[in-house]
């Protein structure tokens, strides 16, 4: 008779690599690099047009880490999150009818993939180098 477990253990092995829900963060980063361009692209103002640059040079730098799987794309993804809530933030305040949708997404995002980084044992066996 085989046994069933209701929790299936999986070895290290199995969780080292970009498997799991980690595709779909990388997915999540990829979307955001290419919308990220599409908004620098579109922008008249120039101070948004270098602090999209900048952030999208951070979004590379990012994905980088990720897809190389070094031990620094962690803290990196985290801060990078936390960066996008800061000028949403601020946007929010200043004009509160335009920007509401933006802040609630980028916190909802920051919500979920923060805890995942931190705790993960996926996480911890992929990014180790």
């Amino acid at each position: 008779m085989n046994e069933r477990r209701a929790h299936t253990a999986y070895t290290d092995d199995e969780l080292r690599g970009l498997s799991g829900w980690l595709r779909l963060a990388g997915l999540g980063f990829s979307l955001s690099a290419v919308i990220l361009v599409v908004q620098i692209m579109r922008s008249s103002d120039t101070y948004e047009r270098v602090a999209g640059g900048i952030l999208l040079l951070l979004f590379i730098v990012t994905l980088y880490a990720f897809f190389t799987k070094r031990r620094y794309f962690p803290k990196l993804a985290i801060a990078l999150m936390a960066l996008q809530i800061a000028p949403e933030a601020a946007a929010t305040y200043a004009e509160p009818s335009d920007n509401v949708r933006e802040l609630i997404r980028a916190v909802f995002a920051a919500a979920i993939w923060i805890p995942y980084f931190v705790r993960s044992r996926r996480v911890k066996l992929t990014f180790v180098r």
